[in-house]
């Protein structure tokens, strides 16, 4: 599975071929290893902000991923439907939900400043896939806050800071002023 990330993030594999081959392997896994392939197809379809892949990964794997799942998992599999949910109708919608996520205390409140910048950028793609640029930035400052404030020698999640580096790309234009973005 690591490889297939690695692969993934690197761009040798598109995501079509991530989501086929976590459907292969979780043929072939045991039970207590299928929860971890259906997560990481959903955390792939995700990162992807492909539709096809979000909604092939989404219908596949969410059910296999439990509530009592990690909270990693559980909230790939939310994260996908709310990601469709904003491409497809609304955004505000969406971003009230994602909101409301049993889930997200755990990760605000999580004394790894890994896990607690996940929230705002996951919120900020939601936001962003949804149209509203301002929700989106306003969670892509706080989350370049957490990114700020996070100590020397505390490396964060490769996976994380592509999303979040690709959302600061895709919100902050040529001209934009606005210095607390343009870091």
């Amino acid at each position: 599975i690591t490889l297939f990330r690695i692969q993934y993030l690197l761009g040798g594999l598109e995501i079509a071929e991530v989501i086929a081959a976590s459907e292969a392997g979780f043929e072939l896994a045991s039970e207590s290893a299928r929860e971890a392939v259906a997560a990481h197809a959903l955390g792939a379809a995700c990162f992807s902000e492909d539709r096809a892949a979000l909604d092939r990964a989404y219908r596949r794997f969410a059910p296999v991923v439990p509530a009592r799942s990690d909270p990693g998992g559980s909230l790939s599999a939310k994260c996908a439907h709310l990601m469709l949910m904003a491409m497809d109708t609304n955004g505000r919608a969406a971003l009230k939900e994602f909101d409301r996520l049993p889930q997200l205390r755990e990760i605000v409140e999580s004394p790894l400043i890994m896990q607690r910048l996940r929230a705002p950028m996951i919120r900020c793609c939601i936001a962003r896939l949804g149209g509203d640029n301002s929700a989106a930035r306003s969670s892509l400052v706080q989350a370049q806050e957490i990114l700020d404030a996070t100590p020397a020698g505390i490396t964060q999640n490769v996976m994380t800071l592509s999303k979040h580096y690709q959302n600061a790309l895709l919100l902050i234009t040529d001209n934009e002023r606005d210095t607390r973005l343009a870091r």
